[in-house]
């Protein structure tokens, strides 16, 4: 993303009462561990009132909420993930693929919950609604992302010859075979869809 996207989806008002100066990357803050999931079960409440069918305010609904929140709260306090989770993440920390909290919020977006979904479709319309609640979370995946494709070295067609690559939808090997089979023979799936 660029800083103009990131401005025009957080809100430059929002963006300057979390510590951004301006003048791109090297003066943004980074969220704290803390506010990341605080967001993430902001956006699982939000997600159960509107999906779960139960009666707004009800008693189900409500314990719905709390049991999704203590998971995410379980979750955000791994016994791996050694740092404050009070404290900004560093650029140093986020930037680093094999660092526990990296490869905790890219695990994050793997998994098969509402998370994925949410920021994605934010990110695609261009929801401000969803700033404060996914707004950590995007800068932080932004930052790795950024990272990661920065500092890559290229990658060659032949690496990737033998890459089979799901998206973790528990699909049973017959259901990933009539993928497989749709593929027209002597063509070969394009990365990206590219």
């Amino acid at each position: 993303f660029s800083e103009n996207f990131i401005e025009n989806f957080l809100g430059k008002e929002w963006m300057k009462s979390q510590g951004w100066k301006g003048g791109g990357y090297s003066s943004w803050f980074f969220p704290s561990l803390a506010q990341i999931f605080f967001g993430i079960m902001m956006e699982a409440r939000e997600h159960l009132r509107e999906t779960s069918g139960c009666p707004e305010g009800g008693g189900e609904l409500l314990k719905a909420q709390e049991n999704m929140c203590e998971i995410w709260t379980q979750i955000s306090m791994l016994p791996e993930i050694p740092i404050d989770r009070e404290a900004p993440l560093t650029e140093e920390i986020l930037r680093d693929p094999c660092h526990p909290v990296t490869t905790l919020l890219l695990r994050l977006y793997s998994f098969e919950c509402f998370l994925y979904g949410s920021l994605n479709k934010a990110l695609r319309f261009g929801d401000l609604s969803k700033v404060q609640s996914l707004g950590p979370y995007a800068h932080a995946m932004d930052t790795i992302v950024w990272s990661a494709g920065y500092n890559r070295e290229k990658i060659k067609e032949e690496d990737l010859k033998e890459v089979d690559l799901y998206r973790g939808c528990c699909m049973t090997e017959a259901q990933i075979q009539k993928y497989r089979d749709a593929i027209p023979k002597g063509r070969e799936i394009q990365l990206f869809g590219h």
